[in-house]
């Protein structure tokens, strides 16, 4: 068992600081989000002397999750539609309300143009952003959502 101190968003949007065990970051992250909360940052308080692991997930607090479903949810309607990928990924980026998003859509768009693949240019997004490796993996080997 070890001892976490981590930072954590209410639905609401108040943040807070708390500690708690946990056998490990992932149980800790699937415990606070059972209960309903955002794990926005954590660090693992050390047995030894010297051993520190600070983890931040800043990039999980990027884009919301409602946004990640209504992009997912259009994109995949408008492919199943026809539309070609380079413009339906236009118009995700014109309907987009968050700044963060569109900055990816408009890396994305701009990376599928230039010859990369929507696999790769997502990839490329993983870096400090809210993409999911999962979903990348379902692209790469062409799994249906």
């Amino acid at each position: 068992m070890s001892h976490f101190i981590f930072k954590a968003r209410k639905p609401g949007g108040e943040v807070y600081q708390s500690e708690r065990d946990a056998a490990d970051r992932y149980e800790l992250y699937r415990i606070i989000r059972e209960s309903g909360d955002e794990l926005m940052s954590v660090e693992e308080k050390a047995a030894h002397k010297g051993l520190k692991m600070d983890i931040s997930l800043n990039f999980l607090k990027r884009v919301k999750t409602i946004e990640k479903i209504n992009f997912a949810r259009n994109l995949g309607s408008m492919l199943a539609a026809g539309l070609a990928l380079s413009r339906a990924l236009s118009v995700l980026e014109k309907q987009s309300h968050s700044k963060a998003l569109k900055e990816i859509l408009t890396s994305v768009s701009a990376d599928i143009d230039k010859g990369t693949t929507f696999a790769e240019a997502l990839t490329v997004q993983m870096n400090g952003r809210s993409i999911l490796l999962l979903v990348i993996m379902m692209i790469r080997i062409r799994i249906p959502p």
